[in-house]
């Protein structure tokens, strides 16, 4: 969850590209950085984020019961049965049996009442693990080719910076459909300056220490983009819970090839979240860092084509060139209208 919410927040504004401007104009679908408390703090009576302090508002929909924080929202470890076990147990003696296994010097996975036991050795010897047979060529062999596994097509997509009048004309856009963001958090965005950096925000996320906090980080006055409040304290007793992720953000459309590709996409960011490198997780978060300060240097075509969505990044440069003139899209090489129509062929 720390690595999923990360990746969102740094990867949103890129993914955000692939659809209609207006999507975020939408109530429904809030731009994390610009409107989830992890970027700023809540006006309602929300005490402010600072640092990497735990999560505000934790435990206001259910006074005097933190379990969701301190045992059902916890890390899993390997050897763990899935979470959906501890929300099966909260009787104390499982509890306090748990919270042995995270005390200093403790590494070992939590079972069943009893059974735990100390760890000895937090990492053990595998040099005996290696093939001493492996020869040195076959192993060069093994490597990644240098070259990238597919060219692109077009040039790079420019990030689009919108100004108070884009906002309105946002504005006037989707108050029919009555999605429309209240000026008044429109006029607050527009004051607040711009949202903390990819790594600023990574760090508030990593310094949860469970789920449910990663959840009131991302959450939002409204539907945010990417939604993981399935994974809020709130549901954990009064409403059963649906452990779901939604990406919310991706607008209706009739378009098979479109629809089918928009999922593989979701699917694709997290399992790239979830099966990645550190290097490569890190290198992922580092271009969308730059994306944010250096337009025009990293784009969405970029993105998918790191975390290996190569069929997808082919339709996604396609989509593009097919809406630049609706959606008003300006590239880094506007004259090269030789790609462009060899884009969309």
């Amino acid at each position: 969850m720390r690595r999923l919410a990360s990746l969102v927040y740094a990867t949103e504004p890129l993914l955000y590209s692939l659809h209609d401007p207006i999507r975020r104009g939408n109530y429904y679908c809030l731009p994390l950085q610009d409107y989830a408390a992890i970027g700023y703090p809540r006006r309602a009576g929300a005490m402010e984020l600072k640092g990497h302090e735990v999560a505000y508002g934790h435990g206001e929909y259910m006074e005097g019961n933190l379990l969701c924080s301190s045992y059902t929202g916890r890390d899993r470890r390997h050897g763990e049965e899935p979470l959906s076990a501890r929300e099966q147990h909260k009787d104390p003696s499982f509890v306090e049996a748990f919270l042995a296994t995270r005390e200093s010097g403790h590494f070992e996975p939590f079972t069943t009442r009893g059974k735990s036991s100390r760890s000895v050795n937090l990492l053990p010897d595998v040099s005996n693990e290696v093939n001493p047979h492996v020869s040195t060529a076959q192993v060069s062999s093994l490597q990644p080719p240098l070259e990238p596994a597919r060219q692109r097509n077009i040039p790079r997509l420019r990030m689009p910076k919108l100004s108070k009048e884009d906002h309105l004309k946002m504005q006037d856009m989707t108050i029919r459909t009555g999605s429309r963001i209240p000026m008044s958090m429109v006029n607050n965005l527009l004051e607040r300056g711009p949202a903390p950096s990819v790594f600023e925000s990574v760090g508030r996320v990593y310094s949860q220490p469970a789920t449910c906090q990663i959840s009131r980080l991302l959450s939002s006055e409204e539907r945010p983009g990417v939604h993981i409040m399935g994974h809020d304290c709130y549901w954990s007793d009064s409403i059963p819970s649906r452990r779901t992720i939604e990406f919310r953000f991706g607008e209706g459309s009739v378009d098979a090839e479109w629809i089918t590709t928009w999922a593989k996409i979701c699917v694709g960011v997290f399992r790239f979240a979830l099966n990645a490198s550190v290097s490569q997780f890190i290198d992922v978060l580092t271009k969308c860092d730059r994306a944010m300060k250096e337009d025009g240097s990293y784009d969405v075509v970029d993105l998918l084509d790191d975390i290996g969505l190569f069929a997808e990044a082919e339709i996604a440069e396609r989509r593009l060139i097919a809406n630049r003139y609706r959606w008003k899209l300006s590239f880094d090489e506007p004259e090269h209208e030789l790609l462009f129509a060899s884009a969309l062929s």
